[in-house]
């Protein structure tokens, strides 16, 4: 599989889109370009459409190539894509909604699964099966019917509320390809609802000294008490894709710009 393009999505017919959806895929994917000529591409995605104009119908398509991707950014892997949806990510909700339906028609692969070699297979997709085409224009349409943009950011459909905000939550699921797994269900406007996934995240490691150093966030943040100002304040760093400062030593402790000390004393 390339990396300037995905694959070939085949029969125009399949595919109806609106002057909208155009405007949108061309926002997504500024790089792709539209034609009346369908170049030799064999492994690019080609969206197209059929309007019915005055002299008969005229075919329009626009190449995608995988800018989408390394916006997200994609690793192309052998049977998933390695992927970090952030908040701002265009593209991820109408890929979410294709992929599903690739998923449940089954993926249909050029190199099947084979025990031998489970790391590169299966591999290879297979971008002229019609369940391609009919995935995405699924997809395509049943955003189209709640009234959602093709290129709505993640962080606008997948969000955790708190009070009246509405904070945009990274991520997606294994079978999506992300490496920070949020799962989430979705209701009948489209929204995402993550209820499980990646919560406490630290990274840590030793400089050449053996002295720790380190990262982590609360994706939900510490406090339950909504009147609180750690009620929501790592939330809105986990959206950012931004981490804390892990403290190891009574120095760096105290170091905290917000670090206080109080003594409390009394009967037990």
């Amino acid at each position: 599989m390339r990396f300037d393009y995905l694959c070939e999505l085949g029969n125009p017919k399949l595919l109806a889109w609106t002057e909208e959806d155009g405007a949108q895929f061309a926002r997504l994917f500024p790089e792709g370009g539209s034609s009346r000529e369908r170049r030799p591409c064999p492994d690019a995605i080609t969206v197209s459409r059929r309007e019915l104009a005055e002299g008969g119908p005229e075919l329009w398509s626009v190449s995608v190539p995988v800018a989408l991707l390394r916006r997200m950014p994609f690793t192309l892997g052998a049977h998933w894509l390695r992927c970090n949806w952030v908040s701002a990510t265009r593209g991820a909700v109408l890929w979410r909604e294709a992929w599903s339906r690739l998923s449940s028609a089954g993926v249909p692969w050029n190199v099947p699964f084979d025990a031998n070699d489970p790391v590169n297979t299966p591999r290879d997709l297979n971008g002229s099966d019609p369940k391609v085409a009919e995935a995405l224009r699924g997809a395509v349409q049943d955003l189209r019917a709640k009234g959602i943009p093709l290129d709505v950011p993640l962080g606008d459909k997948q969000a955790e509320p708190r009070g009246a905000e509405r904070i945009g939550i990274p991520g997606c699921t294994e079978g999506e390809g992300c490496f920070n797994i949020i799962s989430t269900r979705r209701d009948e406007q489209g929204n995402y609802d993550p209820f499980t996934g990646s919560s406490f995240v630290m990274a840590a490691g030793f400089d050449s000294r053996g002295r720790p150093s380190g990262s982590a966030i609360l994706s939900y943040s510490q406090s339950e008490n909504p009147e609180s100002p750690n009620h929501a304040d790592q939330t809105r760093l986990f959206s950012q894709e931004q981490w804390l400062p892990m403290r190891f030593s009574e120095a760096q402790i105290k170091a905290d710009p917000s670090y206080s000390r109080r003594v409390v004393t009394g009967r037990r």
